[in-house]
């Protein structure tokens, strides 16, 4: 690992075509390319016909695991998991009763769910879940099945999404906490009330997870609509901001959340305050480059939509926001562009003016 193995597999590759350790060449060869270039899709490419290489030739059991892990980097690497599926179903059935058949089965039902298949994926996960006698490998089968049914949807999904996590909750092992904010964003929508009370616990003790804690709790008090509850929800959007070290990316987006609430509660002026904040950058560290564009397009496009409204709108105000997105790396910045044309024609906004 300290340099490029690549060119002596290469010749021995080419030197050595009946060598007995020709497979055992080619898989290194695949990880050393993955290794060296792992977002590189011509090495990919190149990976998959290494693979292919292989098929029909017997591996004994330690390099079909080498052979399942590349498959299995690759389908992580490139979002194609088809042929880690085939691969891992290949492996269960030629060693089924190996010390490594449950965690293959884990990633099995990993790649399942990975590849959309989210019906097939919970089945998986829950039938390992209540046949492993290994803890970690039983409460991330029971995390996942509930990802996949939260994923599948529907009423029955939900339920039975909120007593897979429940029983990860109450085990207390390492996902219970990750557990507790996924039931808790999952019951938003429809039950505020038991996400806020589900959450309680993460606000009262110090812990990695307070940060989302605090922001799903306010999420839920938006989420109940009333006055009252949107200004808690305010409060707990400024304590957030208020923690050191917060990123760019997710000051931006609390801004947004912030100037979302006021407008629900009629408070243009609040709202348009807390567009422009993200909209000048104001949060932005100094010497720091921008960084995040979804947001800071949003604020502005939402600011514009304030400007319009108003009794006289300010229409040479919402050019300058425009022209700030246009001006910006922004993905949108082209429909800020052609906004911002629109609003100079209809209202004969000169360049200058």
């Amino acid at each position: 690992e300290s340099g490029d193995a690549r060119p002596g597999l290469e010749d021995f590759l080419r030197d050595n075509r009946e060598h007995p350790r020709i497979p055992e060449a080619r898989l290194a060869l695949a990880e050393e390319c993955l290794r060296l270039e792992p977002a590189n899709p011509a090495i990919h490419r190149q990976v998959m016909e290494e693979l292919r290489s292989l098929e029909g030739i017997p591996l004994n059991y330690k390099l079909d695991l080498r052979r399942l892990q590349i498959h299995l980097r690759v389908a992580s690497l490139t979002g194609r998991w088809e042929h880690a599926i085939n691969a891992s179903e290949e492996f269960l059935r030629k060693h089924q009763l190996d010390r490594m058949d449950t965690p293959v089965r884990l990633k099995l039902a990993e790649a399942y769910f990975h590849n959309g298949d989210l019906g097939e994926a919970q089945a998986r996960f829950q039938k390992l879940a209540s046949s492993t006698q290994e803890p970690i490998i039983a409460e991330t089968a029971l995390y996942y099945a509930a990802r996949a049914a939260l994923k599948i949807g529907g009423r029955n999904s939900e339920k039975e999404a909120e007593s897979l996590l429940k029983k990860v909750i109450d085990g207390g092992g390492a996902l219970s906490t990750d557990a507790r904010l996924l039931l808790a964003h999952s019951q938003i929508d429809g039950h505020p009330r038991q996400a806020i009370s589900n959450l309680q616990i993460l606000l009262e003790t110090k812990n990695p997870a307070q940060l989302d804690a605090l922001m799903l709790t306010a999420d839920a008090y938006r989420e109940l609509g009333e006055p009252g509850n949107l200004r808690t929800a305010l409060k707990l959007y400024e304590q957030v901001l208020a923690r050191p070290g917060l990123t760019y990316s997710l000051s931006n987006r609390l801004y947004w959340h912030k100037g979302q609430v006021y407008e629900e509660l009629g408070e243009h002026r609040s709202a348009l305050a807390s567009y422009y904040h993200v909209v000048r950058r104001d949060n932005l560290p100094d010497g720091d480059e921008p960084s995040e564009w979804y947001y800071f397009s949003r604020c502005a496009f939402d600011a514009v939509e304030i400007l319009a409204q108003g009794t006289l709108p300010r229409w040479t105000a919402s050019v300058e926001i425009l022209r700030m997105v246009e001006q910006s790396g922004s993905p949108w910045r082209k429909e800020a562009g052609r906004r911002r044309a629109e609003i100079q024609l209809e209202h004969q906004l000169y360049e200058g003016e």
